[in-house]
């Protein structure tokens, strides 16, 4: 009797739940607001960082700054350098992986800056998407390498970056965006206005 009484009283809640439901087709948006093209993150494991810049672009148009295409991949590279440092800090007890939150590429945007993603796609020439698999997989092995090393090598972040760059490019110091010279900080600042 229990069971019947449960079973009737889902259906009935079901049934309410269905028909309370607004028609969809006289929907209208609240506002309509501007974004970019998606961007495909392929074999990276770093949906956190094209989310995020999605976001951000989305923002910079919203406010009336402008439409761009921000570089994922130089978030990326500056949260993996973070990340090397915390992981050989603590000996490997923190974790390294590609994974990432929201909140790394607003710090790596007020710590490091952004870059179009022209002056920075973290594509090496004749590749056409990003596939991380090896990279990960080699910046792992290298970091636990430095950690079994006693005493540290006091040069291995540059052994670090050397990998990224085979993998990703070097990063530019300096660039040009609509004939003016800016550093990665200075284009965040200036160009996005970007605050955190």
């Amino acid at each position: 009797m229990k069971k019947i009484f449960v079973t009737i009283i889902l259906i009935v809640s079901a049934g309410q739940a269905i028909i309370a439901q607004p028609d969809a087709r006289n929907m209208l948006p609240a506002k309509k607001v501007g974004h970019t093209p998606p961007k495909d993150q392929a074999a990276t494991s770093t949906c956190w960082s094209f989310a995020t810049t999605s976001l951000v672009e989305s923002h910079t148009m919203a406010l009336g700054f402008g439409e761009f295409d921000l570089s994922e991949m130089f978030t990326v590279r500056n949260i993996y350098r973070e990340k090397a440092k915390n992981y050989v800090l603590r000996q490997g007890s923190a974790r390294f992986s590609p994974g990432g939150l929201g909140h790394d590429v607003v710090h790596s945007i007020e710590t490091y800056g952004a870059v179009p993603e022209q002056v920075y796609p973290g594509l090496l020439l004749g590749k056409k998407s990003h596939d991380h698999d090896h990279l990960d997989q080699k910046l792992k092995s290298y970091l636990d390498n430095v950690i079994k090393t006693k005493p540290f090598p006091e040069d291995w972040l540059t052994g670090f970056e050397a990998i990224l760059d085979d993998y990703l490019g070097k990063v530019p110091q300096t660039f040009t965006y609509r004939e003016k010279s800016y550093t990665p900080l200075s284009f965040a600042q200036e160009v996005l206005r970007f605050k955190a």
